[in-house]
């Protein structure tokens, strides 16, 4: 019997949070951190997941977690519109405790909304499905193909946001070789 093929083993840690909402309804699980989470762990990556809304932490608390853990290789958080300004927080909270790790927001909000994200100091905003991604992402490489073009949209930062617009256009009207931007 082979012996699995783990890419991602070694690696430091990767931790997936999200803040609770703010918000009346009751706590509910984040599946799409589980779904990352346990994509990663198939490849070999140790992953952390900290729950703000299940554990009911604060921004503080969240941001205590973390920077008690070994410093991770990045940190992703689960954004959407009712905890953007907590997910914010925390990340803001990481920085002034000394924390220089990158931060990647994903989720319904930064997909449609990624400059308020990367405005307010997020390293990167991944739009739309996240599995190839985040696997990309930590193994510090691009792929080929869609993977490429996908990690190539995610990948931007505060000053690419014109670029982002132009990019996302060639890839939705399917007209231009993105490969060739």
């Amino acid at each position: 019997m082979r012996e699995a093929v783990l890419p991602l083993r070694g690696i430091p840690p990767i931790v997936l949070a999200t803040p609770a909402p703010i918000t009346h309804r009751t706590a509910e699980e984040n599946l799409g951190l589980g779904y990352l989470a346990s994509i990663l762990r198939s490849k070999g990556a140790n992953v952390q997941i900290i729950d703000g809304w299940l554990g009911g932490l604060t921004s503080d608390e969240i941001a205590d977690s973390i920077a008690r853990l070994p410093v991770p290789l990045w940190i992703g958080f689960s954004c959407y519109r009712s905890n953007m300004a907590r997910a914010i927080e925390v990340m803001q909270l990481l920085r002034q405790r000394g924390l220089q790790t990158p931060t990647i927001a994903g989720g319904y909000r930064p997909t449609f909304h990624p400059d308020e994200f990367l405005n307010a100091g997020f390293d990167v905003v991944v739009l739309g499905e996240a599995e190839e991604t985040v696997c990309e992402r930590a193994k510090g490489t691009r792929g080929r193909g869609t993977a490429r073009i996908h990690a190539l949209a995610t990948e931007l930062r505060r000053h690419d946001l014109a670029f982002m617009e132009l990019l996302l256009d060639a890839v939705e009207s399917r007209e231009h070789d993105v490969d060739g931007l």
